[in-house]
């Protein structure tokens, strides 16, 4: 199958799996939180997830998934170190990361911020280099010839989602990092925290199922 075709099957499942991880976090964090707390958490989290649908983030996150797959295909294409890729790419990928378009650039843990935005990009540039060059005529049949091992692609999924935590221990730290404002900020940050818990669960469930066929 030629890549062009692998990379829309890849970006129709991001698009399908930004929708359902939304309505599938709404209702566990509706499920999971009470008391004052809860509520003002419940209240941020619905008005953050109807900004997800209506702000033009979807596509936003999908650009930035093209801009992904595009660099894995060069990767693959030029046989390139990984490293080789990242310094070529650093600035665009930067630029179209929604938690970097949101930074103080000028807060001192920018640099700290900045590697571990990379650190995830390398990260996901193993995983969807091997899938855009794995055969299959679906998502999941991608996955499984790119991983014939579950385990491979878990402990990559574990590494991305360690990295997503220091990110968000490094913003929760740093109060000049991200630009949110002090009435929201302990619920927002506690949506975030929560979700990456959720969305690893989720996505672990995912590929269980995904292995299962």
């Amino acid at each position: 199958m030629k890549s062009e075709k692998k990379k829309k099957i890849i970006l129709d499942e991001v698009e399908r799996e930004i929708m359902v991880y939304k309505d599938y976090l709404e209702k566990k964090i509706d499920e999971k939180f009470s008391g004052i707390l809860g509520i003002a958490i419940k209240k941020t989290a619905k008005v953050l997830f109807n900004w997800v649908t209506k702000s033009g983030f979807i596509n936003r996150f999908k650009k930035n998934y093209e801009f992904l797959l595009d660099a894995c295909e060069e990767l693959n294409e030029r046989e390139a170190d990984i490293s080789e890729i990242i310094k070529e790419k650093k600035d665009e990928y930067l630029s179209s990361n929604e938690i970097y378009l949101r930074a103080n650039k000028k807060s001192e843990k920018i640099k700290k911020l900045e590697k571990f935005l990379l650190d995830e990009f390398k990260v996901r540039l193993k995983i969807y280099s091997r899938i855009l060059s794995a055969e299959g005529e679906s998502y999941d049949e991608l996955v499984k010839n790119a991983f014939k091992e579950k385990s491979e692609l878990e402990k990559l999924i574990k590494e991305e989602f360690k990295i997503i935590k220091n990110t968000l221990e490094l913003i929760s730290s740093e109060k000049d990092l991200i630009k949110i404002p002090s009435p929201i900020r302990t619920p927002i940050l506690k949506i975030f925290s929560t979700s990456a818990e959720i969305m690893k669960e989720k996505m672990f469930e995912d590929i269980e199922r995904i292995y299962k066929k």
